[in-house]
C-alpha cells in the first residue's frame, strides 16, 4: 500500500507531504493566493504521471536493449465544467532521444499507456474518505 500525509497549518495553502522518507512542499501559485513555495495539487498529480511515465519507458528499453538516450514527458491539464459536469483533459507528449525504427516508437507509445499511474487515472477511483477523531 502506497501512503502520503498531508499537514497543513495556518500558512495559507502551504502544505507539507510526506511520502516514505521524503518531504515535499506543495502551495499555490502567487496569483491564487498561495506563496508559491512548491508545486500546486495539480502539478503533483501532473508529476505522477510523467514521473510513471518515463520510468515505464526506461524500463521497457532496458529490457529491449533499446538504444534511448533520453525520454522526456511534458505534460498540461485543463479542467472544464460541461453540462454541470466536470472533465479534465490530460495532454502528454512525449519525446524519446534515441536511433528508434518508427514501428519501434508507436509501441514505446502503447507501452506509456501501460504505466500503473495511467492505468489508475483511466481506471474508475473511487475515494473512501472518513473523519478520524
Amino acid at each position: 500500500m502506497t501512503q502520503v500525509t498531508a499537514v497543513i497549518g495556518r500558512d495559507r495553502y502551504k502544505t507539507e507531504l510526506t511520502a516514505g522518507s521524503h518531504f515535499i512542499i506543495a502551495d499555490e501559485p502567487l496569483d491564487d493566493g498561495g506563496a508559491d513555495l512548491g508545486p500546486a495539487p495539480y502539478q503533483l498529480l501532473l508529476s505522477a504521471l510523467g514521473a510513471c511515465t518515463v520510468m515505464t519507458l526506461r524500463s521497457y528499453a532496458d529490457i529491449k536493449e533499446l538504444p534511448v538516450d533520453r525520454i522526456t514527458a511534458e505534460l498540461t491539464m485543463q479542467v472544464k465544467d460541461v453540462d454541470g459536469k466536470r472533465h479534465s483533459y490530460i495532454q502528454r507528449h512525449i519525446t524519446i532521444d534515441g536511433e528508434l525504427e518508427e514501428k519501434v516508437r508507436h509501441r514505446m507509445i502503447k507501452i506509456a499507456e501501460m504505466c500503473p499511474v495511467h492505468r489508475v487515472l483511466s481506471g474508475d477511483i473511487q475515494i473512501h474518505t472518513r473523519l478520524n477523531n
